[in-house]
């Protein structure tokens, strides 16, 4: 189980939080990015399974009275991070679609959480049919 000290699951959070941006960073086609960033929050649920739990809201706020906060302000900035390098096109529908698939996201990764044991490739499968939701096939360095 993950210590009760904010600065091991804010490490933790951290590294998820690179894993996706450095995914972003490293594709130029935007349904490619989003691939990229499921790969890597796969990567990550696989490797700090305690720390997804609390970072996708299965915690108990008097054990963690500091984690909610957290993790409200490190969601909402990794979501605005992955807007951002995503709408470089800066089409408000764009931008609509991106978020609501970041939050269907959170909210997908958060029900099988409570299933359980986590089957990855199910929820590397279930994650990908999102993907005709983004915006078109395109380059997305490209755009102004």
């Amino acid at each position: 189980m993950i210590s009760n000290s904010p600065e091991s699951f804010a490490n933790a959070v951290e590294a998820w939080h690179a894993a996706c941006k450095q995914a972003c960073l490293e594709n130029r086609n935007c349904l490619d990015r989003y691939g990229a960033v499921v790969t890597a929050l796969i990567t990550w649920l696989a490797d700090n399974p305690d720390a997804a739990r609390l970072y996708f809201g299965d915690c108990d706020e008097t054990e963690h009275p500091w984690l909610s906060t957290y993790v409200r302000s490190a969601a909402n900035d990794l979501t605005r991070s992955l807007v951002e390098l995503n709408v470089a096109h800066n089409h408000p529908e764009n931008k609509t679609k991106i978020e609501f698939v970041i939050g269907a996201l959170r909210h997908l990764v958060r029900e099988e959480l409570r299933r359980g044991a986590l089957d990855h490739t199910r929820l590397a499968h279930r994650l990908t049919q999102f993907a005709p939701l983004l915006p078109t096939n395109q380059n997305c360095s490209d755009h102004p």
